[in-house]
């Protein structure tokens, strides 16, 4: 069970992880810019990480 939620906590991240990356693509405005690419940061992050304990 716990290996299940983990598996879906990866696949949660690194799919925004995809969906902020092509938001970050299109962004034109700097300060959305950042925001968008702490998000991506963030996501990027989670998913390495759950995947090194999978």
């Amino acid at each position: 069970m716990l290996k299940n939620l983990m598996k879906l906590k990866y696949y949660w991240h690194s799919f925004r992880y995809r969906y902020h990356g092509l938001l970050l693509d299109g962004c034109l405005c700097h300060d959305l810019r950042s925001q968008i690419k702490r998000k991506v940061d963030y996501h990027e992050r989670k998913a390495v990480s759950l995947l090194v304990k999978m």
